[in-house]
């Protein structure tokens, strides 16, 4: 069964283009594709041939009549009776669909010197003319006067048929095996929308991003849970984890996103989920220039990037959560903004007055406190009981422990509320409210977007689903592989991806070298194939050689001191500027302590480099990245699956934010966890 890209007109397409659609798609091989309705533009003129069938050996144009009652016909004209008793004159169609085949052939030409295509644009190519409605004695007619090979009727679109009738519409002779570089480029004309930030998708994105949207049938949503969940002695608050009634009953807040066209993309890291989120954001747009469409991005500067790359559609808006709530209430509800502060800062002052912050440390409280926010934990009782795991060894959190980390939870909130300040954190829970209650204005949209939903907590998706227009569309790409917080899954969210799941297995944006180092420190880690394993079906990356590129082996750097590792990448840096020419703001610097990395910043400010924890440059990519300071991971909690798995999704995602080069730095001893690195790294003397 050949690909069906596009749709047909909706209430515009005639009996014989729907059955014609139907038969390439049905009786052409799997590595075919079918365009339905691609207009062609030449000369500032649209052209719309019905459909475009792109084989391995070239492109064929086909145009479909629905002529019932032809009376005559020669070389240049039809003349056709209509319905009304009225005889028609029509150019021969023949000719027409001849003239789309050679301004599609001249876009080739066009489109490849706009790019500085390195390739032949030569591509073969037919035509032919489909009658919907001519038996086999007028078809030889009309071959007689247009051509044998370029009149079809029904008939030759069966099996036994088609694939005979499709080829000799391109002469013998002109007939070559096209290459990957020509089938991309033929792609990237026929279809437009396929080619975004100078990257054309392949044929899995294209299928993605072109897919036909379906909003669910309301009948279809799940009968609500009325019974509250209870989430004392439950893993993450929000589901007994035994209890798979509880995760097939769809809470009633989450109805509009049950009632959403909702598709999730995995894929593993650099598969191109980005840019099919992108891509699939400008299809919706432009099919449907009423809608209002929102992007959600985890971080600020992946949702600007995404914002500048889609300037073009003025119906589309790029944030992230909180800049987005931020200005909401900010525009539409002033009396409810306050200043925000950041959580961090307030728990590093009460440091002499809460021991357990000294005794667990600042970013342990600050974690645990986000996580009790994140899952929307509404009382001291339900934190007390809920099953905790992934912070380290279970003892930590015993009852006592947990006492004192809530009494610096209610301190922050008593604080807050006398100073009339938000945290992003508290922003978030105060605006779920101001919802649940509609005490606020705010904006809904038609189509709703998340990129690096991995790390989409459930009170952010709480919010998406408020947002969301009823039956409105939602599209998510994630890869559990690099959740860099704490991770939920999409049943525990509210969300149900059973079904509509697509895997995107191809890494693009790495070497094969650096992919390979990056996917040993995860692979096999058992908290994140039980995730996935849960979630779907699990696809295993496609690592075939032809789109893999090679590149160096990491460089993995032993040195004795914050001294001896400036020198280091001061070398580095300037032998990526002199040998390889990258610019210096395309080279990134991750440290994952914000202290030490304050200090990279005024020690080489100087280069105008980027700095980052691997927090912040999640999502985000770069000609290369050194990788400093791995001896600061996995000190704490190395008895517990769950945050060793927390750990190396961060060194994963950190280490596949570089394309080309990758330089990692260490002091005295490597980490136990890090040593399976050793087989896939060059060590730097």
């Amino acid at each position: 069964m050949a690909k069906a890209i596009g749709q047909l007109r909706e209430g515009k397409a005639t009996f014989g283009e729907k059955e014609v659609f139907r038969l390439l798609t049905k009786n052409l091989p799997n590595d075919f594709s079918v365009y339905a309705e691609c207009p062609i533009t030449e000369n500032r003129q649209d052209f719309h041939p019905d459909f475009i069938v792109l084989t391995n050996y070239g492109f064929v144009v086909l145009e479909v009549k629905d002529w019932k009652s032809i009376d005559r016909v020669d070389a240049y004209y039809a003349y056709v009776n209509t319905s009304s008793s009225e005889r028609k004159k029509f150019r021969n169609p023949v000719e027409v669909v001849r003239e789309y085949a050679q301004s599609l052939k001249n876009k080739f030409t066009l489109h490849k010197k706009k790019y500085n295509y390195q390739i032949d644009d030569q591509i073969p190519f037919g035509y032919a003319v489909v009658m919907t409605h001519v038996g086999y004695a007028k078809k030889s007619q009309l071959q007689r006067a247009w051509g044998e090979n370029y009149v079809f009727n029904l008939d030759d679109l069966n099996p036994g048929y088609i694939n005979k009738r499709i080829r000799e519409t391109i002469p013998a002779n002109h007939i070559t095996q096209i290459t990957k570089a020509q089938m991309d480029l033929a792609r990237s004309v026929i279809n437009p929308e396929i080619e975004i930030g100078g990257v054309i998708l392949d044929k899995s994105q294209e299928e993605i991003v072109m897919e036909d949207y379906k909003p669910q049938e309301r009948k279809s949503i799940p009968t609500p849970s009325k019974k509250k969940i209870n989430p004392y002695d439950t893993e993450f608050g929000l589901f007994a984890t035994g209890d798979q009634k509880k995760e097939e009953n769809i809470p009633e807040e989450n109805l509009k996103i049950a009632s959403s066209s909702c598709r999730l993309v995995r894929g593993l890291m650099g598969s191109g989920k980005t840019v099919v989120l992108r891509a699939r954001a400008r299809r919706l747009a432009v099919s449907n220039p009423n809608w209002k469409i929102l992007v959600l991005s985890f971080n600020r500067a992946l949702a600007q990037e995404t914002k500048k790359e889609l300037a073009e559609c003025k119906n589309i808006e790029s944030q992230n959560i909180h800049a987005l709530i931020s200005e909401v209430l900010r525009n539409m509800n002033k009396y409810e903004w306050r200043k925000i502060i950041t959580q961090e800062n307030w728990i590093k002052h009460e440091v002499d007055r809460f021991p357990i912050i000294k005794e667990l440390g600042v970013d342990f409280i600050r974690d645990e406190i986000s996580w009790i926010q994140d899952v929307m934990l509404r009382s001291r009782d339900q934190y007390l009981q809920v099953k905790r795991v992934g912070r380290g060894s279970i003892k930590i959190l015993n009852r006592e422990k947990r006492e004192q980390i809530y009494d610096v939870l209610e301190e922050l909130n008593v604080f807050l509320d006398k100073q009339h300040q938000f945290t992003f954190e508290t922003m978030v829970l105060h605006f779920l409210d101001k919802l649940e209650k509609n005490e606020i204005l705010y904006p809904q949209y038609d189509a709703i977007l998340i990129d690096e939903a991995q790390d989409f907590s459930p009170a952010w998706i709480k919010v998406v689903n408020h947002l969301l227009k009823d039956g409105g569309s939602l599209f998510l790409t994630d890869d559990p592989s690099q959740s860099i917080f704490r991770y939920f899954t999409w049943a525990q969210k509210g969300v149900d991806v059973i079904g509509r799941t697509r895997w995107l297995r191809k890494p693009y944006r790495n070497t094969e070298q650096i992919f390979e180092a990056a996917r040993s420190i995860v692979k096999d880690d058992p908290v994140t194939l039980e995730r996935l394993k849960k979630e779907g079906d699990y696809e295993e990356p496609d690592l075939e050689s032809e789109f893999l590129r090679q590149g160096d082996k990491p460089l993995l750097k032993r040195l004795g001191n914050f001294q001896e590792e400036l020198n280091f990448i001061d070398t580095r840096v300037n032998y990526l500027r002199q040998k390889h020419n990258i610019p210096f703001d395309r080279i990134a610097l991750v440290h994952n302590v914000p202290n030490v990395l304050s200090k990279y910043k005024r020690e080489l400010a100087k280069y105008g480099i980027n700095f980052f924890t691997c927090k912040q440059i999640k999502g985000l990519e770069f000609e290369a990245v050194i990788f400093c300071g791995l001896e600061e991971f996995f000190k704490n909690g190395v008895d517990d699956q769950g945050e060793v798995s927390h750990q190396k999704s961060l060194l994963y995602t950190t280490m596949g934010r570089t394309k080309n080069h990758l330089f990692m730095t260490y002091k005295n001893v490597l980490p136990e966890q890090l040593k399976i690195l050793e087989d896939y790294v060059d060590h730097f003397h």
